[in-house]
């Protein structure tokens, strides 16, 4: 009977295991190349004529894509993060570019503005993400179809 039983850790001690398998994860900017949010791209993907303003997507930069850290091919993969969501997202896009939410685009804006405390279809900006406290996100890889994304921040 003992054997079925199962203790299980801490939130922050299994964030500190997590975060010490460095093999297993990676971080990815929210900011665009030159150091500020895309203006039509990343978490502002949706800020064009017709477009719902929410829409949005976590850059991957190609050597990334190219790792085999995500699955391709537009395969769905399943991701838990630290404030308890559980989020469908596939990689898509040119040259593997973007980590979407393939049922809306805009789940994956909601989530984040929601995170940053904005309104939805908000424009976001860097300062948005620093007054957050970080302007990145960790991806963890629990196995080949599911992930841990911690966006967490320090208590102040």
């Amino acid at each position: 009977m003992d054997e079925y039983v199962v203790f299980c850790s801490s939130e922050d001690n299994v964030r500190e295991q997590m975060a010490a398998d460095t093999e297993n994860c990676v971080h990815l900017s929210l900011l665009a190349r030159g150091g500020e949010t895309g203006t039509r791209s990343g978490l502002n993907w949706g800020q064009r004529n017709k477009r719902n303003r929410n829409e949005a997507y976590i850059p991957l930069p190609s050597h990334i894509a190219k790792s085999g850290f995500f699955p391709l091919d537009k395969q769905h993969f399943l991701v838990v993060t630290d404030d308890h969501h559980t989020l469908q997202l596939r990689v898509e896009q040119q040259n593997d570019k973007a980590i979407t939410t393939p049922d809306s685009n805009a789940l994956l804006g909601e989530y984040f503005r929601n995170r940053l405390g904005l309104s939805n279809g908000a424009y976001v900006r860097k300062d948005d993400l620093l007054a957050y406290g970080r302007t990145d996100v960790t991806f963890y890889k629990i196995d080949e179809e599911q992930y841990y994304m911690d966006f967490s921040v320090e208590e102040k």
